[in-house]
């Protein structure tokens, strides 16, 4: 009987992408803080703004998700009991 044991797995990020979302995010978070400082009198006003931003961020980062390729492939290494440990690229995207 083969038994195959994954040693190793390697996930390659689109990292152009990857840092957009995340300086977007950033931005976004900063326009959070920004706002809320002026919305400190009002509770009901600092809950819903907060709210606006939060779900900003998470609809921006679902977009750049669909449309983009973040992961640009995936690598597993395994090895059988009479082979030698091999890399096999599962997934590659051009």
């Amino acid at each position: 009987m083969n038994n195959i044991h994954v040693k190793d797995v390697e996930i390659t990020l689109n990292t152009k992408i990857f840092l957009a979302m995340l300086t977007f995010s950033g931005i976004l978070i900063i326009l959070g803080v920004i706002s809320s400082y002026y919305l400190k009198g009002s509770l009901i006003a600092l809950t819903c703004s907060w709210i606006i931003w939060i779900t900003a961020i998470i609809i921006f980062n679902y977009l750049m998700v669909q449309r983009h390729r973040i992961v640009k492939d995936v690598k597993i290494e395994f090895s059988t009991e009479e082979e030698e440990e091999k890399v096999y690229t599962v997934m590659k995207i051009e």
